[in-house]
């Protein structure tokens, strides 16, 4: 065991310091594992699916896709992400503690643990000294393109499988084991159970390295095939998750324009603002990887420029693939239409000739692609490591310090920040209990809607699809990045529209149970909403409690959905 540390001690060491590292970038996680929070909405649908998930895989009834948001339309998962991989990581935790919001939290420290790690493992894999790939995994775990994605983004920052595949690739094609193509198979795979927009792009930076050993290297043709062959292996394996994506994404009566992905395409210009210049609310379009990296990658790019350099280290002509992988990131983050400032004059962008081949169309906003651009970057930093410094002689020591301090201190400037949940905003509440005791095939609908992309106000609709695990009940509601034909005119209506004509809505949606929270509206809009539905012959309410009142459909073809002993105030 202890000739083992030996060997591998280097690499334990990075270890040690990534999950260090992770720790504290992520020390509210840590301290306030069961209430900590960077938002309302994603996280929830993050914390919900996870527990939907580790339901299913205790009592697998059913398809795993048919959850009870949304409803009656099938196959709601795909709507958002499944993240299979994860739910099975945190199964024994979401099981035992009962609590998804802590299995979430432990995730988000392991993605940024395990990202570093393994961006170190290939920096150090292509021949980086120690401290440049430890410099490599920091920008690739912890730079605002990734990290900024912590609040409600776990499945986005768990991709660690993608550098991971590369440095199998690398090995395979450098030792010609071919025992190592069931590992490259096996990291595939990984990405596959956790996220398909993750899978998307981990294929794109396959496709993208191996095509720069196809076009450099002719030899190795015949174990690119073979690559090939391994990947295709993986994406038969994972396939039972991703055809229900591509029925969703063909099906007509769900809405997810295209307009909606590209709507976050950011401008070259917002790459290269810094982080603090741009909104939060700007997210998926603040892609930029900071400022101290992006002066790191100019100054690594110029010592290139060296011909006696790049021919005396061989880290240097491994150093093509990744500025390629980044080339392509970023062209295509830039989305179809590509600008140099907002609304500026645009070109043709690399997005266009794509977007239409499979897998594209599974990243809900194209600026996402930055994060192959952030992996490239980091490894050509961390293998122009030795060159970047070398000119201070026998201080470069002090140096490379200096510089690591500057750039972890320049990702905790731009880190996000979370917050302590109220944990009674997330408690079950009385009404759970009595909707716990009606009928199963009732289908409920909580109003208002509230989806902050659709009406102004506080999130609702994430909470109200929380709220289904102590219930159990399908619900008309939702949160996802996506949504039946419909739904957001729904939504509209109940904040803002007739009432009649929302509530005659609800009932063609299939609604048998209403439950109405008037202080989720303003004052006027709740009290209009609760006298319309009194003096309506097909509505009959059925309880209340303080804070909510229960209505239920009357009429032929409705579920009798009273039948539950009175448990109101």
């Amino acid at each position: 065991m202890f000739a083992w540390m030996r060997a591998h001690g280097e690499g334990i060491g990075a270890g040690l310091i990534f999950f260090i590292l992770a720790l504290l970038f992520h020390w509210h996680s840590v301290l306030h594992p069961l209430t900590s929070v960077g938002s309302m909405t994603d996280e929830l649908l993050l914390s919900w699916t996870l527990d939907w998930n580790a339901d299913y895989f205790a009592h697998p009834e059913g398809s795993l896709f048919d959850t009870p948001f949304f409803a009656p339309f099938p196959r709601t998962l795909a709507y958002t992400e499944h993240v299979v991989g994860l739910s099975l990581i945190a199964w024994p935790v979401t099981r035992l503690s009962d609590t998804p919001l802590l299995s979430y939290n432990l995730l988000l420290i392991l993605s940024t643990w395990l990202t570093g790690w393994c961006a170190w493992l290939l920096t150090r894999g292509l021949g980086a000294g120690w401290k440049g790939a430890v410099i490599a995994g920091i920008i690739a775990a912890l730079a605002p393109t990734r990290l900024l994605h912590a609040p409600g983004h776990v499945n986005i920052l768990s991709q660690w499988w993608i550098p991971l595949s590369l440095y199998f690739l690398h090995r395979y094609l450098r030792t010609h084991d071919r025992r190592i193509l069931l590992f490259i198979g096996a990291s595939v795979l990984g990405q596959g159970l956790v996220s398909p927009q993750g899978f998307a792009l981990q294929l794109v930076a396959l496709a993208v390295v191996c095509g720069a050993f196809w076009c450099a290297q002719k030899e190795q043709r015949k174990r690119i095939f073979s690559v090939i062959a391994a990947v295709g292996l993986a994406l038969i394996l994972v396939s039972p998750l991703l055809i229900p994506y591509a029925q969703t994404m063909n099906d007509p009566s769900v809405v997810r324009p295209p307009a909606l992905r590209l709507l976050h395409a950011p401008s070259l210009s917002e790459i290269l603002l810094p982080q603090w210049a741009m909104p939060f609310s700007q997210l998926e379009r603040n892609v930029g990887a900071g400022v101290i990296p992006l002066l790191l990658i100019v100054c690594a790019l110029f010592t290139l420029r060296r011909k006696r350099d790049a021919e005396e280290n061989p880290d240097a002509r491994t150093v093509t693939p990744y500025l390629l992988l980044a080339l392509t990131g970023i062209l295509l983050a830039l989305g179809p239409a590509m600008t140099l400032v907002r609304d500026g004059p645009s070109l043709p962008g690399l997005y266009a000739a794509l977007e239409y081949l499979p897998g594209f169309a599974a990243i809900r906003a194209v600026g996402r692609f930055s994060l192959l651009s952030l992996l490239g970057l980091a490894v050509i930093v961390g293998l122009r490591w030795r060159s970047l410094t070398a000119w201070a002689g026998r201080r470069a020591p002090i140096l490379q310090a200096a510089l690591c301090a500057l750039l972890l201190a320049e990702f905790t400037v731009t880190a996000p920040r979370a917050y302590s949940l109220d944990p009674t905003l997330l408690a079950a509440r009385p009404v759970d209990e009595w909707l716990k005791r009606i009928p199963r095939e009732c289908l409920l609908a909580e109003v208002p809607f509230k989806d902050f992309r659709t009406t102004a106000g506080v999130e609702e609709s994430a909470r109200f699809l929380y709220y289904t695990r102590y219930h159990g009940l399908r619900i008309v509601n939702g949160y996802a990045g996506a949504a039946p034909q419909g739904y957001f005119d729904l939504e509209r209506q109940l904040v803002v529209g007739p009432a009649d004509r929302a509530l005659d809505g609800l009932r063609r949606w299939g609604a048998d149970v209403l439950v109405v929270h008037p202080s989720l509206f303003t004052p006027l809009r709740g009290q209009a909403t609760l006298a319309h539905l009194r003096s309506r012959a097909d509505v009959e309410e059925i309880t209340r409690f303080p804070d909510s009142f229960v209505f239920r459909f009357r009429g032929e073809g409705v579920h009798d959905c009273a039948r539950a002993a009175p448990a109101g105030v």
